[in-house]
């Protein structure tokens, strides 16, 4: 019957020798869930990689094209899950797409806003920016539209133009010479 004693002694010191000698890495943190909303489509999939400063913090989960109306255009929901129970994502923090080459695998970059902003609670919504080349071709389509805009006035002024000097002409009898333009002063 003394050998019960010292058994048990064994068992707990072993059990304790082996709580203190594990790694911490056996245990799973909990996964940190949020969706990011995109204006438009983009090039990422679901298991596309989420880096965090560069470093591979977790990964899409999700994509899902939400209809727009005619008032609101169709937005891109990814589900996205951070398996880094070190990291702290706050309002402010700036989730893009981006890639390592210009044909490489895309991926969903986050860059941190300053620590002194608040941290997102677990599930929240956060709008993404678009790709940067996306934001170029945005761009440049606005300032093509601008610039036939200007272009169909600029043509509309000189078809009135044309047509007042047309009407002027068709006025004046037969034979009598068209008024000269007017000319700057000085010239």
């Amino acid at each position: 019957m003394e050998c019960w004693p010292r058994a048990i002694a064994a068992c707990a010191a072993t059990a304790l020798a082996l709580a203190t000698v594990l790694p911490t890495g056996c245990q799973r943190h909990p996964a940190f869930h949020l969706t990011v909303t995109f204006p438009g489509p983009l090039d990422l999939e679901k298991g596309s990689l989420v880096r965090y400063q560069g470093v591979p913090v977790g990964g899409v989960t999700e994509v899902e094209l939400v209809q727009g109306s005619p008032s609101q255009p169709g937005q891109v929901e990814l589900g996205v899950v951070i398996d880094a129970s070190d990291i702290v994502l706050r309002e402010g923090d700036v989730f893009e797409v981006a890639s390592d080459a210009p044909m490489g695998k895309s991926y969903l970059r986050i860059i941190p806003a300053p620590e002194t902003s608040p941290p997102l609670a677990p599930g929240a919504r956060v709008t993404g920016h678009p790709p940067l080349a996306q934001q170029a071709l945005e761009t440049t389509e606005q300032a093509l539209a601008r610039l036939g805009v200007l272009a169909r006035e600029q043509a509309n002024l000189l078809v009135h133009q044309l047509a007042d000097e047309i009407d002027e002409a068709s006025m004046r009898p037969e034979g009598t010479p068209a008024p000269e333009a007017s000319k700057p002063s000085g010239a």
